[in-house]
């Protein structure tokens, strides 16, 4: 089953509510629940939000019609793993384990 995570965008407009319905909808698309991701207008990754988030957003007396990205996390770490790099960096270490120099060679 292929995933769309497009169903985990979010614009600047995004309400509260919308972003729970992401999340609600989300394990039902096979898509990790409790996150969405708001990209800018050029598709670039701007912050995530979270369940935590939306918790603190309305205890601090958000409702569920306000903008969600004033509560966002911005500039998020990422990680981003591409199987090429991920195969010479195996490849690497394993070499390098087995190289008499090396400080893990028992």
């Amino acid at each position: 089953m292929s995933k769309n995570i497009t169903k985990l965008f979010c614009s600047n407009k995004t309400t509260i509510k919308q972003v729970l319905n992401k999340f609600e909808s989300a394990s039902e698309n096979n898509l990790p629940s409790g996150i969405a991701l708001f990209l800018n207008d050029k598709n670039a990754l701007t912050g995530v939000i979270t369940e935590g988030d939306i918790r603190r957003a309305l205890l601090k007396g958000a409702n569920l019609d306000s903008t969600a990205q004033s509560y966002m996390t911005s500039s998020p770490i990422v990680l981003i793993l591409i199987k090429v790099y991920q195969k010479f960096f195996m490849i690497y270490l394993k070499n390098w384990l087995w190289e008499e120099e090396s400080p893990l060679n028992f």
